[in-house]
C-alpha cells in the first residue's frame, strides 16, 4: 500500500494546485499541521479544499503535466507485479493525479478524494472515502474483500494521516516521514529512492538464518563431492601414464566424462555460494536497520510520557516532602540512565563485533571463490593438455604404420612361423617345396621395403611432443590439487565464523531487549518525576492563597477602625497624624 503524495510523487497534488491561485503558503501551512497531527485530516482538507474554489480544471491539467515520480517508483512496482504482489494507492489526494499514476505504475487499486467540480471549475468542495475514514479502515476494507489479512500488508507513508495505516500493516515503513510516524513505523527509509523498499521486502522475504544455515550444509556438501572427483581424475591421471600408449583414447574419454561431473558440481557450486554471499549481505542490511531504529526509538521515546498512578499519594504531602520525593526520585532516574546508556554502548559493542565477523565471513567466502575458480581454470588447462597429448598419439600411429614398419613386422612374423613348420614338422616334398618357396618370396618383398627416414623424424617429433604434454597434464593436475585443498580449507574456516558472528548477535539482541527493557524504566520514572511536579506545583499556590486571605481580613479590620475614629472625629474628637492617614487611606475624608 503506497501513499501518493511525497511518496509516490515529490510533492503535495493540492499545493501545487494552489499555485494557479498563488496561495501555496496558506494550504502548505494546512497541510504540515495535519502532517504533524495538530489538526484533524478531515478538517484540514476541506479548509484546504474550500481555498481552492473557482480554478479551472484546464488549469489544473496544465499543471499536472509537471508532476514526475520519485526515483525508483516505476522500477519497483514492476519488481513487486513480477514477484506476485497486488499494489494498491491509499491516499487522501485527488483522483485527478492518482488516476494517472495508478496506470503509470500499473497499481490493482485506487483509494482517494474526489473534487468536485460544477462547470469546469472547483466548487471548493471535496467527496471521497477518505474523507471521514481513516486510511486503515479502508485497508482494512480492502484485505477482506480480497481474502488476505492485515499480517500479509506493507504500508509505506510519510504523515500522520498514514500513522494507523502504518501501525497495522505487517510491515510499516516511513518514507521520508515526519517524527510522528517515524516513532512508530517498523523501517524507515531517509532519502529519495524508492528501490530501498525492495530490499526491506527482499528481507522480509529471506528467513535468514535459515537460508544461511542450508545454502552452508549444501556448500559443503557439494565441496566435499567435488574434492572426491578431482581426486580422482589426479589418480587417473597417475594411472593412465603408467598404462600403455594403446589406452590413451579411453583415458582422454574417462577425463572428459570427470571434468564434465565436475563442471556440474561446479555449476551448483558458484549458485550455492552467491546464495550465501546474498544471504550474509541481507543478514547485515537487516541487522544493521535493526541496531539503528532501536536506538532512535530509545531516543525518541525519552521525551515521551508515560501515564502510571504514582505508589505514593502525593496529595497528602507538603511542598517539603514532595521536594525530597522529587530528589530521590531524580538520583533514581539518574542511575537508570547511566545503566540505560551503557547498556547501550555494549549493544553498539556487539554489532560492531558481529558486523566486523561477518566481513571476514564475506571476505573467506569470496577467497574461497577466488580459489575455485583458479582451480578450475587449471583443470581447464589440464583437458587442454590431455587434448594436444591425444592427437600426437594418433598421429604417431598414423606414421608408423605408413613407415612400413607395421608391413615389416607383419612379414618377418610369417616367416618366422613357416621356418618353424619347416623344422618342426614331417612333410612331403610337395609341402616343403612350397613353403621354402613362400620364405623365399617373403624374403624378397622384405628386401624391398625400405624405411623413410622423414617419416621416422616425424615420428620422433611427435614422440616428444606427446611426452611434453604428458608432463605438463601431470604438474597441473598437482597443482589443481593443491589449489582445492586451499579452497576446502577456507570453506572450512566459515564454519567456525559463522558459529561466532551468530553468537555475537545473539549478544547483540539481548543486549538490545534489556536496554530497551531498562529505558521503559527510565520513561516510568520521567513519568513519576512530573506528577511529583504537579503536586509542588499545587502545594506552592496553597500559601499564597493564605497569605491573601489573610490580608484580606488584615484590611477590613483596619477599615472598620477607620469608620471607628470618623465617627468619632465627627463627634469632634482631634485626630493624631496616623489617624488621619488612614482615614485618607480608606477615602473616609
Amino acid at each position: 500500500m503506497f501513499d501518493l503524495d511525497n511518496v509516490l510523487i515529490n510533492t503535495e497534488t493540492i499545493d501545487e494546485i494552489a499555485k494557479i491561485k498563488g496561495i501555496e503558503k496558506e494550504i502548505s501551512d494546512i497541510t504540515l499541521q495535519a502532517m504533524q497531527g495538530k489538526i484533524p485530516f478531515e478538517e484540514s482538507i476541506r479548509r484546504r479544499v474550500k481555498k481552492l474554489e473557482g480554478i479551472s480544471t484546464a488549469e489544473i491539467d496544465e499543471v499536472m503535466k509537471n508532476i514526475s515520480l520519485n526515483p525508483g517508483a516505476e522500477e519497483t512496482a514492476a519488481e513487486l507485479k513480477k514477484q506476485g504482489y497486488d499494489i494498491a494507492i491509499i491516499t487522501g489526494s485527488f483522483d485527478i493525479v492518482a488516476s494517472k499514476i495508478k496506470e503509470q505504475i500499473n497499481a490493482d487499486y485506487l483509494f482517494c478524494n474526489t473534487l468536485e467540480v460544477e462547470n469546469g471549475q472547483l466548487t471548493g468542495e471535496v467527496s471521497g472515502p477518505l474523507i471521514t475514514q481513516d486510511k486503515v479502515d479502508v485497508l482494512r476494507q480492502l484485505v477482506d474483500d480480497i481474502g488476505i489479512t492485515l499480517d500479509e500488508c506493507v504500508a509505506i507513508g510519510d504523515g500522520a494521516n498514514d500513522l494507523e495505516m502504518v501501525k497495522n500493516a505487517k510491515i510499516g515503513i516511513a518514507y521520508n516521514a515526519k517524527p510522528i510516524l517515524k516513532e512508530h513505523a517498523d523501517v524507515q527509509i531517509n532519502e529519495k529512492d524508492l528501490r530501498k523498499v525492495l530490499d526491506i521486502m527482499a528481507d522480509e522475504n529471506i528467513n535468514t538464518q535459515e537460508v544461511v544455515e542450508e545454502t552452508q550444509d549444501e556448500t559443503l556438501e557439494n565441496t566435499t563431492i567435488e574434492e572426491e572427483v578431482v581426486t580422482e581424475e589426479v589418480e587417473e591421471v597417475v594411472e593412465e601414464e603408467a598404462a600403455e600408449e594403446v589406452a590413451e583414447a579411453e583415458d582422454a574419454e574417462d577425463a572428459e566424462d570427470a571434468e564434465d561431473a565436475e563442471d556440474a558440481e561446479d555449476a551448483e557450486d558458484a549458485e550455492d555460494a552467491e546464495e550465501a554471499e546474498e544471504a550474509e549481505e541481507v543478514a547485515e542490511a537487516e541487522d544493521a536497520e535493526d541496531a539503528e531504529e532501536a536506538e532512535e526509538v530509545a531516543e525518541a521515546e525519552d521525551a515521551e510520557d508515560a501515564e502510571e498512578e504514582p505508589a505514593i499519594d502525593y496529595s497528602i504531602l507538603n511542598f517539603q516532602q514532595l521536594l525530597q520525593c522529587k530528589r530521590t526520585l531524580e538520583s533514581e532516574l539518574t542511575s537508570l540512565k547511566n545503566e540505560r546508556d551503557q547498556m547501550n554502548e555494549e549493544t553498539k559493542t556487539y554489532r560492531k563485533e558481529r558486523d566486523e565477523l561477518n566481513q571476514e565471513l564475506k571476505d573467506t567466502l569470496k577467497i574461497a571463490l577466488e580459489k575455485r575458480n583458479e582451480r578450475d581454470e587449471i583443470n581447464k588447462q589440464v583437458h587442454e593438455n590431455k587434448e594436444l597429448r591425444n592427437q600426437c598419439n594418433e598421429e604417431l600411429k598414423k606414421v608408423e604404420w605408413n613407415s612400413g614398419k607395421k608391413e615389416i613386422s607383419n612379414i618377418q612374423a610369417e616367416i618366422n612361423k613357416i621356418d618353424k613348420t619347416i623344422q618342426t614338422k614331417v612333410l612331403d616334398i610337395r609341402k616343403e617345396n612350397e613353403l621354402v618357396k613362400r620364405v623365399s618370396d617373403l624374403t624378397k618383398q622384405l628386401k624391398k621395403i625400405q624405411s623413410d627416414e622423414e617419416e621416422e623424424k616425424t615420428a620422433d617429433a611427435l614422440k616428444e611432443k606427446s611426452e611434453n604434454y604428458h608432463q605438463k597434464v601431470v604438474e597441473l593436475s598437482d597443482k589443481a590439487q593443491a589449489v582445492h585443498e586451499e579452497m576446502i580449507e577456507y570453506f572450512n574456516q566459515i564454519d567456525g565464523i559463522r558459529e561466532k558472528a551468530d553468537s555475537k548477535h545473539q549478544d547483540f539482541i539481548n543486549s538490545r531487549n534489556a536496554a530497551t527493557a531498562k529505558h521503559e524504566e527510565v520513561k516510568a520514572k520521567l513519568s513519576e518525576i512530573r506528577k511529583v511536579n504537579k503536586f509542588m506545583d499545587q502545594a506552592k499556590a496553597k500559601p499564597r492563597g493564605r497569605k491573601s486571605e489573610e490580608k484580606s481580613n488584615s484590611d477590613l479590620k483596619e477599615k472598620e477602625q477607620a469608620e471607628e475614629i470618623f465617627q468619632k472625629f465627627k463627634d469632634g474628637k482631634k485626630l493624631t497624624t496616623e489617624e488621619f492617614l488612614l482615614l485618607q487611606k480608606y477615602n473616609i475624608m
